[in-house]
């Protein structure tokens, strides 16, 4: 990611939120196949450092979204215990 910003193919405001909402076939498409030309080794790179996290970072994000959800599950019970 660092090699996107700073040859400014990437937002550097992009956040860990926004990457983890993209499945590995977007993130691919969207951030390495369409610079691979562009930032010679950057498929190389990317698919050896993502093979030995994939099964860990799917674990993660599925963990994130949880807490994602069950914290709006709190904002809404906090809204609707206020409103009685």
């Amino acid at each position: 990611m660092k090699v996107l910003q700073e040859k400014g193919f990437l937002d550097s405001d992009m956040n860990l939120f926004q990457l983890v909402n993209y499945t590995e076939e977007t993130f691919k498409s969207k951030f390495i196949d369409c610079h691979k030309d562009s930032v010679p080794g950057l498929a190389d790179a990317y698919a050896a450092a993502s093979a030995p996290c994939r099964v860990q970072c799917k674990h993660l994000i599925l963990w994130f979204r949880w807490m994602l959800e069950l914290q709006l599950m709190l904002i809404l019970f906090s809204i609707l215990i206020s409103a009685i």
